[in-house]
């Protein structure tokens, strides 16, 4: 009988273990200040991501819920690929070169996740623009728009797309060297230093976005 009352009360406390593993606690952060789920009320889980619309579950309710996507500043996954979880904490350490191999490692690793892509691939093209290297940005742009045409970053894809070439002509002129100037900003002994150190200290300004890089945005800075 001991034995019996054992092995059930251990089943008992393996399901619990178990549920609370499987079951997610995703969050969605809103443009008006307020979060999914509320304080108090059911666990959320994600469970696609448009340009339209945000679609979630309720724990407990079978039919799926969803929001206008444009009132979705930014989305934390509880369960993701420990590649991806890199990749934000190199973000926030502003390691930029480490955040874009870390989001790449994500996609490989990340593929029985809905959303892993699309949110890796928004987040190397800002760490692009974050470098100042604005061909390499648009790109990734490009492949985010035809690996996932349907993707909750159309607009800011869009838009980055389309302001990435100004962005570049203002860097230039801002930044390096032109032909005919004179002073430090002209280099004149050839000195390779200058170009280099301006192209490790890109200006961030100009791309707008959603709410920057998904996933728990670094305060003090995000992408």
């Amino acid at each position: 009988m001991k034995r019996v009352l054992f092995a059930l009360v251990t089943g008992l406390l393996a399901l619990g273990v178990l549920s609370q593993v499987v079951q997610a606690q995703d969050k969605i952060f809103k443009k008006d200040g307020t979060t999914l789920p509320r304080p108090g009320g059911r666990e959320v889980t994600v469970i696609k991501e448009t340009f339209t619309t945000v679609e979630y579950k309720l724990r407990g309710l079978g039919s799926s819920l969803g929001i206008p996507a444009k009132d979705v500043a930014r989305i934390e996954y509880d369960r993701k690929p420990d590649a991806y979880s890199a990749g934000l904490q190199s973000f926030q350490d502003q390691i930029y070169d480490q955040a874009i191999e870390d989001f790449m490692e994500a996609i490989k690793r990340g593929r029985g996740y809905h959303w892993v892509e699309q949110n890796a691939l928004y987040n190397i093209a800002t760490c692009y623009v974050k470098r100042g290297m604005y061909n390499e940005a648009t790109s990734t742009f490009r492949k985010l728009l035809s690996t996932v045409p349907t993707t909750r970053f159309l607009p800011d894809a869009w838009l980055g797309m389309g302001t990435q070439p100004l962005q570049q002509r203002q860097y230039r002129q801002q930044h390096l060297p032109q032909p005919g100037s004179r002073g430090r900003e002209a280099d004149p002994e050839g000195h390779p230093g200058l170009r280099a150190r301006h192209q490790e200290e890109p200006t961030s300004q100009g791309l707008p976005s959603r709410g920057g890089i998904l996933e728990a945005p670094p305060q003090g800075r995000q992408a």
